[in-house]
């Protein structure tokens, strides 16, 4: 592979915010996932890339680097492939308006074909 790594970001993210991303080998459409609102839209073996949570800066941007050697998919870390196509999702903390209550939303999906 040329470049091993993809970066990823989330905009409109409240400022300083935690989150990650998730990474499957398929798109889903999982509504409210464990009551969260929104929907899951990451599917097939997938996993979370929880070793990269990271916080939104001033602007509402929540970035990573994915290194598309240690891709947590299934049980096991493993190199993507290419013509592999790869789904990826944010996922972040927040509050419901009016309440305080705390949360969690869902980016929209995206896909991806890794290429040599």
């Amino acid at each position: 592979m040329g470049s091993n790594v993809v970066a990823l970001a989330i905009h409109h993210v409240p400022s300083g915010a935690f989150g990650f991303f998730l990474v499957g080998t398929a798109p889903a459409a999982i509504v409210n996932p464990g009551s969260t609102p929104g929907m899951l839209c990451v599917g097939g073996a997938f996993g979370r890339l929880s070793r990269q949570v990271r916080s939104a800066d001033a602007r509402g941007i929540l970035g990573i680097r994915l290194d598309l050697q240690e891709l947590p998919l299934g049980s096991t870390l493993r190199s993507a492939q290419p013509g592999e196509t790869l789904y990826v999702q944010g996922w972040y903390r927040d509050l419901i308006p009016g309440t305080g209550t705390p949360t969690a939303r869902f980016s929209d999906a995206r896909a991806f074909t890794v290429t040599n």
